[in-house]
């Protein structure tokens, strides 16, 4: 979706069609999609598709992590993918809410060499953040018994 003429968030058509469960897919970004797919697969982690080139956009891989939430890997090309975040109307943040939220936070250190930061302001939730190596937060891992998926926020 484009708001002055700048990338928002994308979308596409459901693939499987008999799907019956609809999500946004979260994609980080890495500077080298077969690394990182490797380096998921090497974790415990599943290659769903790819990774493949997305014409001279980018290239792409679909990932299952140790706890079964999906999401996608991106290799800029000419397409470098969310342009706008962080105001109004633009995604905020990606929380990863799981069951298994210990295994999780293993699984994105190893992979993507993320740190992370417990929420002093909540002790007793359990959640952490998720800091890119430069300290950027990109979202955050949530303990949550009855679920597994990535959860986008917007702003609005």
């Amino acid at each position: 979706m484009l708001a002055t003429g700048q990338t928002r968030r994308g979308h596409q058509a459901e693939p499987d069609p008999d799907a019956t469960d609809f999500w946004w897919n979260v994609y980080f970004a890495t500077d080298d999609c077969d690394a990182a797919a490797a380096r998921a697969r090497d974790t415990g982690g599943s290659i769903i598709t790819g990774p493949m080139d997305v014409l001279d956009q980018g290239r792409t891989a679909i990932i299952k992590d140790t706890t079964g939430a999906q999401y996608g890997l991106w290799q800029a090309g000419a397409h470098i993918g969310c342009e706008i975040v962080n105001e109004p109307n633009a995604l905020l943040r990606n929380d990863l809410v799981t069951a298994e939220s210990g295994p999780a936070r293993d699984f994105y250190v190893a992979v993507f060499g993320y740190t992370l930061d417990a929420n002093p302001d909540m002790p007793e939730l359990d959640f952490t953040f998720l800091r890119r190596p430069d300290g950027h937060e990109i979202g955050g891992i949530a303990g949550d018994p009855k679920a597994t998926k990535w959860r986008s926020r917007g702003r609005r």
